[in-house]
């Protein structure tokens, strides 16, 4: 498995921003690049695959979600 840091390109084509570890789930703030939510917090499994995705059309507001998310 492949360590997801900073820079990782994730199964789904997004751009790793932060990461951080909590137990052993690692979560991700990550750039996506749509139109109207490009920033979003996930849950990213060992193979880099995003689930429990919440959306946000500012990196501020995926900011804070990130500091607060579990």
């Amino acid at each position: 498995m492949t360590a997801i840091t900073t820079g990782t390109k994730l199964a789904n084509g997004a751009l790793v921003l932060e990461t951080k570890l909590i137990g052993n789930e690692v979560f991700v703030l990550a750039y996506r690049g749509d139109d109207y939510t490009p920033f979003v917090t996930w849950m990213v499994d060992k193979d880099k695959y995003a689930f429990y995705g919440h959306y946000f059309p500012t990196l501020s507001e995926a900011t804070k979600d990130f500091d607060i998310r579990y």
